[in-house]
């Protein structure tokens, strides 16, 4: 199947210092999406009327559907009900604040249509900050711009789950198992549930070529960089890890019946509260040891960020 159809989803909240050149590089790509989806999160700020003179102003070559929520849903739920609305073959995910290569759903359709097998796809990205400068500090880890697709298993996924949602694009028949519907507030991100959902089937791929500008400021809800203090870094990390117990707390319960998976998930729960431990105490030979006697179970990329850490820790 060569035609398929593609669906940008954005959601958006007090976006109004970004948003315009986010949607200025959906616009200008050198192929266009078949329709743009954008949820409001009730922003206060002048993101509805900037979405608003946005439609207004499109020449109809695309169509834009805003869905102004009457109650919040927070950026999760905002997603997925975005991608519910969406009526396409692929969904690109979009956050407000980003920048997009003007080829990026040329590549993404042209990935897709080649191989029926990918449910999840997840592209590299770079880091910029708020004057659009590319981030280059020992903090932001580069990643792979090979133009290599590879498939990522479901333990490679869950034990470093560093795939953002903002640069990443699905297939709109992938779904969810029924367990994540129980509980909407204390559900894993949207970007987490589709990956793990797409890994399970051996649909969850990466390519590595950096189409997204992944935007670090101070309001990002969810950041890579925040502050390039050694305190706020500490935070950071340390709240990073607390989302990972949430999430593997999350999937006793999903897997409760699979003693194998629940197995490598227990594992996985006692190696975050060693990590923990570790760079609370500044116990950089213990954060080694730790990674040689589980390195099937936490990736490089991770154990090469605590070690970055705790070593400026230790200077300081």
């Amino acid at each position: 199947m060569n035609n398929s159809s593609i669906s940008v989803v954005i959601t958006t909240f007090n976006g109004e210092k970004y948003l315009s050149k986010q949607l200025n590089s959906i616009v200008n790509q050198t192929l266009l999406p078949d329709e743009i989806i954008i949820c409001d999160d009730i922003s206060t700020d002048c993101t509805v009327s900037i979405l608003n003179e946005f439609k207004k102003n499109n020449d109809g070559r695309i169509k834009i559907k805003i869905y102004i929520n009457s109650q919040k849903k927070f950026f999760a739920k905002n997603f997925i009900d975005g991608v519910s609305f969406a009526t396409s073959d692929i969904v690109v995910l979009s956050d407000q604040d980003d920048i997009w290569e003007n080829n990026k759903l040329e590549v993404i359709k042209q990935i897709f249509d080649s191989n029926q097998k990918i449910k999840a796809l997840n592209l590299s990205y770079d880091l910029i900050d708020e004057n659009d400068n590319v981030i280059h500090n020992k903090y932001s880890i580069p990643q792979k711009n090979n133009k290599r697709l590879k498939r990522i298993s479901w333990k490679k996924f869950i034990k470093s789950t560093n795939y953002p949602g903002m640069s990443m694009a699905i297939r709109k028949n992938l779904h969810f198992d029924s367990i994540i519907y129980l509980d909407n507030v204390n559900i894993p991100p949207h970007d987490w549930l589709y990956n793990e959902q797409a890994s399970l089937t051996k649909g969850m791929y990466k390519y590595n070529q950096v189409l997204t500008h992944y935007r670090q400021h101070s309001s990002n809800t969810v950041g890579v960089i925040k502050n390039s203090e050694i305190s706020s870094l500490l935070k950071n990390r340390l709240h990073s890890i607390d989302f990972y117990e949430k999430t593997h707390q999350f999937m006793l319960e999903k897997y409760k019946d699979d003693s194998k998976k629940e197995k490598f998930i227990r594992k996985l729960l006692e190696c975050d509260s060693i990590r923990k431990e570790n760079i609370s105490n500044k116990k950089l030979l213990k954060i080694i040891f730790n990674y040689l006697f589980n390195f099937n179970k936490i990736s490089f990329r991770t154990f090469a960020g605590d070690l970055i850490l705790v070593k400026k820790l230790k200077k300081k």
